[in-house]
């Protein structure tokens, strides 16, 4: 007999099949963006229509592309993770934006 968390667990891997089946380009209709590697995020991004959005949430942000802890990336004192960041958004033809009420970097796709 499965326990309820195996089978929370178990919900969770298939929901994530699923929208990988659904959304194959990474990215779901409410433009969050696969960011386990810049590998998975580039593709979700270059395939944006002009002006699009998506989006992945700050600490994903700063675990790709910052060597500073989550709260201190992209700040001052990380001029490196800031230019990382920015050299992947320009490869992918975006832009960023932080959003830190909402948790989230926000990509839009360049005209």
């Amino acid at each position: 007999m499965m326990t309820s968390s195996l089978l929370r667990g178990g919900s969770i891997e298939y929901s994530g099949l699923v929208e990988s089946y659904v959304f194959p380009s990474g990215r779901n209709p409410r433009g969050r963006a696969q960011a386990i590697r810049e590998t998975d995020l580039a593709p979700s991004l270059k395939a944006l229509p002009v002006g699009e959005r998506a989006w992945i949430a700050l600490r994903e942000a700063a675990h790709l592309f910052s060597t500073k802890e989550p709260e201190y990336a992209f700040g001052e004192t990380d001029e490196e993770g800031t230019h990382r960041l920015a050299a992947f958004a320009a490869a992918c033809k975006c832009h960023f934006e932080f959003m830190p009420m909402q948790e989230r970097l926000y990509f839009i796709r360049n005209g």
